[in-house]
């Protein structure tokens, strides 16, 4: 660590550094398994997370003891990352406190990751403060120098902790933290409730497959334990040190301390049990479901060939726009192999073919490997009447008079008119992406800097919204103009 601080910061030696806003990490483990994809194991990633409460004794002795736990769940999930926490009832005020802290010496991240606040619509006027909470993060980022990206999972956001809990599948016990106000925290509140699961197979073996009628309170923990060892079996990393393990279709496991046999098919099953009826030991339709969804972005679980990454290069921000989807493409990734196809915009509509050779001849001298560069003309032009009712619907319930000065964060009649044009422009980028990209695997779009004092948080969270939605999975980046491309090896 020492040695690394006397190294002077190179675009040679630059590596992305994440630190991703994950919240609990069970709960977006989506968005945990995406930044992996960029890490690889070889570089720096810190999950933070912001627990809302008033910091006292009791709620650090209790955020000590969830520290070692969640550690351990990246562990054993195989993800080669830390988990550092802080308690602070203003989720802004606790970023602050981690973009301030997080890392150590050089090892200190350069780029914060988060996803995106897909219910910020149903959030309304009345929750203005946690948009404005959300938008002040980014604001925050920006000035601390830091990369910026935001994730935009399409279909249902990247929060799966609901569903998870309504259909027992993943590690349901880390989903629900203890109270922190409750009168005694201990070990016991905030431990994994493995000793029910160790308990139960101890005395019947059997007792771990899913359901039994006669305990439920043991079915149930049990059921639990099976969802989560059969979701760990599937995204095994068989790269490190060990080759993945995935239980055939007709044959399912129950790790639970290596004591419980394993059951080939539903004969077998029922030769086993002592109870006469028991439930059915395949999970059903929803859990499938539920389990691609967790596993949407783990690269043992969904790698293809044909994959595609829509790259739309808007503005030069140092070529980390460039540089994280080509990362996406090597190897170690859920998208590796990918085809990378570059969006950029002509500077004047007679030069567009000779843009196209500049732009591929750039792009090989950063030996970055493209199969197609496309060179739109200006984008500044008027959107669609039919774009334009759908932005009006969308803004509606956030405008106010420019008399109202109560409610900081809505859309102002002078602001909206100022930015007018910026407004138009991501319009017409929203028409633009549904023509090119909504068959890509990935869209990779330059993130519009907000600007302090000059757009409202609710104007720039419906820019991000309408460059986000009814789209493929989407990331909104943005670099801190530091070059992170060279022309040299």
């Amino acid at each position: 660590m020492l040695k690394l601080a006397t190294i002077e910061e190179h675009v040679k030696n630059y590596r992305p550094q994440v630190l991703v806003l994950s919240g609990n990490p069970v709960a977006r483990t989506t968005l945990v398994d995406f930044v992996r994809n960029i890490t690889k194991g070889s570089s720096l990633m810190i999950c933070g997370h912001v627990v809302p409460n008033i910091p006292n004794d009791q709620a650090l002795s209790y955020m000590r003891n969830v520290d070692e736990q969640m550690n351990e769940w990246l562990r054993r999930r195989r993800v080669k990352a830390f988990y550092v926490s802080t308690v602070n009832q203003s989720l802004r005020a606790g970023v602050r406190t981690l973009l301030q802290v997080a890392g150590l010496g050089k090892l200190r991240p350069n780029i914060v990751f988060m996803g995106f606040k897909a219910d910020w619509t149903t959030c309304g006027p009345e929750g203005i403060n946690d948009i404005n909470e959300y938008f002040g993060v980014i604001l925050d980022s920006f000035d601390s120098n830091m990369g910026m990206a935001i994730l935009s999972n399409a279909g249902g956001g990247l929060d799966l902790s609901e569903m998870m809990k309504r259909h027992k599948v993943g590690d349901t016990k880390r989903l629900k933290l203890p109270d922190v106000n409750e009168p005694e925290i201990t070990s016991a509140n905030v431990k994994w409730n493995e000793e029910i699961i160790n308990e139960s197979t101890s005395s019947n073996p059997q007792s771990s497959l899913l359901g039994s009628t006669s305990n439920k309170d043991v079915s149930d923990a049990a059921a639990n334990e099976y969802t989560s060892s059969f979701m760990e079996s599937v995204v095994e990393d068989g790269a490190e040190n060990e080759k993945a393990s995935v239980a055939p279709a007709n044959s399912f496991y129950v790790v639970v301390d290596d004591v419980t046999p394993k059951v080939s098919n539903e004969m077998d099953l029922q030769s086993v049990t002592d109870e006469p009826t028991r439930r059915s030991q395949r999970p059903t339709a929803v859990q499938r479901d539920v389990f691609a969804s967790i596993n949407r972005f783990n690269r043992s679980k969904a790698k293809s060939t044909a994959a595609t990454i829509d790259v739309w290069w808007l503005y030069d921000d140092g070529g980390l726009t460039l540089l994280i989807p080509h990362l996406l493409a090597l190897p170690k990734s859920y998208l590796a192999g990918a085809k990378l196809r570059v969006f950029t915009i002509a500077s004047s509509r007679m030069a567009i073919e000779q843009e196209q050779r500049s732009m591929l001849a750039l792009l090989n001298k950063f030996r970055i490997n493209v199969s197609h560069v496309v060179v739109l003309p200006e984008i500044t032009g008027k959107p669609s009447s039919t774009t334009l009712e759908k932005w009006e619907s969308l803004i509606a319930p956030f405008r106010v008079d420019d008399a109202n000065l109560d409610n900081e964060g809505l859309i102002k009649e002078t602001e909206l008119s100022a930015l007018r044009g910026r407004t138009n422009r991501q319009l017409r980028c929203r028409e633009l992406l549904l023509e090119h990209s909504t068959n890509a695997n990935l869209i990779v779009v330059t993130l519009p800097v907000p600007r302090k004092g000059q757009i409202s948080s609710c104007l720039y969270m419906a820019w991000l919204d309408v460059l986000t939605r009814d789209l493929p999975p989407t990331l909104l980046i943005r670099g801190n103009q530091t070059s992170v491309l060279t022309f040299y090896s």
